[in-house]
């Protein structure tokens, strides 16, 4: 069975960045920069712990740059 996170993360890659929608592109940015950013991490966790947090792509960016802690956190929601 796949997952949410890899369904989105796939029909976010057929869509493109500016037609995807909104778990599309969070899933997309998570797989893309955040383990760049945040090193030892898993972006499918992460994005569970965003989704029951209600945060969005635009959100975890920042929070990304501001307070990384805070995203590295979400994996444990």
């Amino acid at each position: 069975m796949v997952s949410y996170y890899r369904q989105c993360l796939k029909s976010g890659r057929k869509r493109g960045a500016a037609n995807a929608e909104r778990d599309e592109l969070l899933a997309m940015v998570l797989e893309s920069t955040a383990q760049l950013m945040l090193g030892a991490v898993s972006p499918e966790l992460i994005f569970k712990g965003c989704l029951a947090e209600g945060i969005f792509a635009r959100e975890v960016t920042d929070l990304m740059c501001t307070a990384p802690e805070r995203v590295e956190a979400l994996q444990w929601v």
